[in-house]
C-alpha cells in the first residue's frame, strides 16, 4: 500500500514540474533595455529550446547589469527556475561589419554636408 501511494505521489509531482525546469539553453539575442537597479534586462531573442523568438525579461547579475548596453548583441545561457529565467555566461558579440557600414557612411555624409553647408553659407562679396 505504501509503495502504491509513493508511486502515485511521484507521478503527480512529475506532472506538476514545469517542462524544462532547471534546464539550460543557449540564447542569441539583442539587449533592448537594461534595468540596472532591478538586475534585469529585456532581450529580443531568437527561438531556443521550445521557446519561440520574442522579447523577454531576464534576471542578470549586477556585473552584467553594469556592462550591458542597449543594442548589444549577446550569447548567453538561460537558466530556468521557479523565479523565472535568468541569463548567465553572458558574452557581448561585436557588431557585424554590415551593421557598422551604414552608420559610418551616415557619419561621413553628415560631416561632408556640414562642411559643404558651411562653405556655401559664407557670405561672398563681389566687386562691381
Amino acid at each position: 500500500m505504501k509503495f502504491r501511494l509513493a508511486l502515485v505521489i511521484c507521478a503527480v509531482l512529475a506532472t506538476l514540474t514545469p517542462k524544462g525546469a532547471g534546464a539550460s539553453q543557449t540564447l542569441h539575442g539583442i539587449v533592448l533595455t537594461v534595468l540596472s537597479g532591478k538586475q534585469q534586462a529585456i532581450v529580443r531573442h531568437e527561438a531556443y529550446g521550445g521557446m519561440p523568438a520574442m522579447a523577454m525579461l531576464f534576471k542578470i547579475s549586477s556585473r552584467d547589469a553594469a556592462r550591458l548596453r542597449e543594442g548589444d548583441r549577446i550569447d548567453a545561457t538561460v537558466s530556468e527556475g521557479a523565479g523565472g529565467e535568468s541569463l548567465t555566461r553572458v558574452r557581448v558579440l561585436p557588431a557585424p561589419v554590415a551593421a557598422r557600414g551604414p552608420e559610418l557612411r551616415s557619419i561621413a555624409a553628415a560631416r561632408f554636408c556640414s562642411s559643404a553647408s558651411a562653405a556655401f553659407s559664407t557670405p561672398h562679396t563681389t566687386k562691381t
